[in-house]
């Protein structure tokens, strides 16, 4: 598919950045805004690609207005449709503005979905604000009917899961997750939203919200966790740290990393120098970790400091200068509802500390370029205005640095940061002489389309880029130990089973733990205690389907192909075996060499120094959730038949050791529904693991 024209580009990013604006100029003036240019931008962009994959993580969001019924009774049902019509329309862009699809209309209710055809880090977050919304819309505007206001109120239920999806006879999506969803919604109170403990495990620490008990649901056998929201808690401000609640872990496996940051810093800070830091890592291998231990040092044992913290997040790369805001509205304290004559008020003060000289000029344009600006002055959207704001902001940062106070800025998750923001970033970089110190972390994606800041002296002569791998089985045992250091006893199966799942991962162990708790394996209170029947780690937590499945929407369709097949050979697969499987899977030619060397840059899989099975390549996932991912995307009538393919692929590739992948073999049976055929290779496997020689 080609790429966007650069007039789509525009649209997308003028939209965008009025978006980024709402809770300043509120819905009427966006919506009016974003109305015309959403007309434009459907006449002129491609239609969006067909779905790779049907079975795939989502979050539903359903909503219906109370005493719709008794309305309908006593007026024309003309009338209420055209009342409805209204209401709906303005609902609709509410759930598109916050990237969700609007699946269906049911009358007085409606079903919408995130996370259908793409993968963002915050759909269940988005899902949530757009059921505030919602419910503010209806409270404050009420329905209208032949010009006569009518009270009513919503009710909203939000779930995320797995869900089977089609896109026959317009969307559908069905399944237990949608099942919860809708249930929710009936039983939450007018007026309000219920989340279940799936979407709270995502959105926690963004949202003030009320424990509402276990709730037993029509349809339902087992009661559900929900979660009242009340209201969002600023996100100006930073979020509460991950972590199991009421537990304090070092940062192990990183202490070489951490000292190499520290005596940099040090450097940094006592000579007064430039310096650049970008910490690099997977999703969850402890980035955030390391900046923070990087700021509770500089607090406890380097003095005093001009700092700065920005932050970023899946929707800022279409919004010009998101990163800049970040960074603004953190150090002056402005929160995300203030209204925007209160927001410069406190950015001018702000700035009249900090570099009195010009800061007038400075904090208009500081203003100005994250979309602030006082009415008359943010009509101005000439080229030179822009030009004189970019000098006037570079000039506020250098001037801070050079000041009788050295600065400190801390960046997190660069991969989601705007150009604008990071051209800002680099010409300050070029032309500080000192006194300023960045400290980055990112993800490798920031380097496809940023280069330099990957590169060791690529901003300035003194970049350094820290590279933060896996953690090593020990430190991944110790990390497990910290975190279950209440339980009364902890089993080596339960560790082991931890750390084979997570790979390495801090993330991915918390939330393993999480969900083991949540179901109740691992009880909490003064002392822990783990049910030693129920030690296995079987599924993937909902807060961590997301973060890979996002992962894996960024894959052509080929890579995303052999991935599926490499998944139902579980963690360790070879390239023959995918060729074969994939050849007779009828669907278009693939390369299996070139897609595992594609694969291989992405980090998704590695390839192992030695094959098991000879004349092979033997590959393996990184995660081993990774692959369980990839698993749950294939339609459960594609799974027989792939492996069946792997059963026949495994059998003469065995060879005279076909007896040590019996029970490997044996399972791809299972699974394929050849029950008898199963069954000889399982007594071939318990005769192997008797000791016996033949069977």
């Amino acid at each position: 598919m080609p790429p966007p024209s650069p007039d789509i580009d525009r649209l997308r990013t003028a939209i965008a950045a009025l978006e980024a604006q709402r809770p300043m100029l509120g819905d009427n003036v966006v919506d009016t805004a974003i109305g015309p240019l959403r007309e434009k931008l459907a006449a002129i962009a491609p239609p969006e690609p067909a779905r790779r994959y049907h079975r795939r993580q989502v979050t539903v969001l359903f909503a219906d207005i109370f005493g719709y019924t008794t309305l309908s009774e006593h007026v024309d049902p003309e009338l209420v449709g055209a009342m409805l019509a209204q209401f709906w329309g303005g609902v609709d862009e509410m759930i598109r503005a916050r990237r969700g699809r609007v699946y269906s209309h049911m009358g007085d209710g409606i079903m919408a979905v995130w996370g259908d055809t793409a993968s963002a880090e915050d759909d269940a977050e988005q899902a949530v604000r757009a059921g505030l919304a919602l419910l503010e819309a209806i409270r404050s505007g009420g329905l209208v009917v032949a010009g006569t206001r009518i009270d009513a109120q919503m009710r909203v239920g939000v779930n995320t899961g797995l869900a089977h999806l089609s896109d026959r006879d317009g969307h559908t999506a069905v399944g237990d997750t949608v099942n919860v969803a809708a249930r929710l919604e009936g039983a939450a109170e007018p007026g309000s939203m219920l989340i279940s403990r799936a979407t709270f495990s995502q959105v926690r620490g963004l949202f003030e919200l009320v424990d509402a008990g276990q709730l037993t649901l029509k349809g339902r056998a087992q009661p559900v966790q929900a979660f009242r929201v009340l209201r969002p808690l600023p996100r100006a401000f930073p979020v509460q740290r991950r972590g199991i609640e009421g537990i304090e872990t070092e940062l192990v496996g990183r202490s070489a990393q951490l000292d190499l940051l520290r005596r940099r810093l040090r450097r940094a800070i006592s000579q007064r120098e430039t310096c650049v830091m970008v910490v690099v890592g997977e999703p969850g291998i402890g980035k955030s970790r390391m900046l923070a231990e990087c700021r509770d040092w500089i607090e406890t044992g380097l003095g005093r400091v001009r700092y700065f913290e920005g932050r970023c997040y899946p929707d800022s790369a279409l919004q010009p200068f998101a990163l800049l805001r970040s960074i603004l509205l953190h150090r002056f304290q402005v929160r995300d509802d203030d209204d925007p004559a209160t927001a410069r008020g406190r950015i001018a003060e702000g700035v009249a500390v900090l570099a009195p000289d010009g800061a007038s000029r400075m904090a208009a344009s500081l203003a100005w370029l994250i979309g602030l600006g006082d009415p008359i002055e943010a009509a101005v959207n000439g080229t030179y205005r822009r030009n004189a704001a970019l000098a006037d902001a570079v000039e506020f940062f250098a001037a801070i640095a050079g000041g009788e106070l050295p600065m400190v800025l801390f960046l997190e998750d660069l991969q989601w940061a705007d150009n604008a923001s990071l051209d800002l970033l680099e010409r300050l970089l070029a032309e500080a002489t000192a006194g300023l110190t960045l400290i980055g972390a990112t993800r490798a994606a920031l380097f496809g389309r940023r280069p330099v800041w990957g590169t060791e002296g690529g901003l300035h002569a003194d970049h350094a880029v820290l590279a933060l791998p896996p953690l090593d089985d020990v430190a991944a045992e110790r990390l497990v130990d910290q975190i279950l250091v209440r339980a009364e006893e902890l089993p080596a199966a339960l560790r082991r089973q931890l750390v084979a799942q997570a790979s390495g991962n801090p993330l991915y162990l918390e939330e393993l733990i999480k969900m083991l708790i949540d179901d109740g394996v691992i009880t909490t209170g003064e002392t822990w205690t783990v049910d030693p029947h129920r030690v296995a780690v079987g599924r993937v937590p909902d807060s961590l389907v997301g973060v890979v499945q996002s992962r894996l929407d960024h894959l052509g369709a080929a890579e995303f192909r052999l991935l599926q097949a490499a998944s139902v050979f579980g963690r360790f697969f070879w390239d023959e075996a995918l060729a074969a499987v994939l050849a007779d899977s009828g669907g278009p030619e693939i390369d299996v060499r070139e897609v595992l060397d594609s694969l291989l840059s992405t980090e998704f899989v590695l390839r192992r120094p030695s094959s098991r099975l000879h004349g092979t390549a033997e590959f393996e996932f990184r995660h081993d959730l990774t692959r369980a991912v990839v698993y749950d995307t294939l339609p459960l009538d594609d799974r027989p038949r792939l492996h069946r393919g792997a059963a026949r692929w495994l059998e003469p590739a065995a060879g005279d050791r076909g007896s040590e992948q019996a029970v490997v073999i044996a399972g791809h049976l299972d699974q394929a529904g050849d029950r008898a055929a199963a069954a000889a290779w399982y007594v071939r496997a318990a005769g192997q693991a008797a000791g016996q020689a033949q069977f």
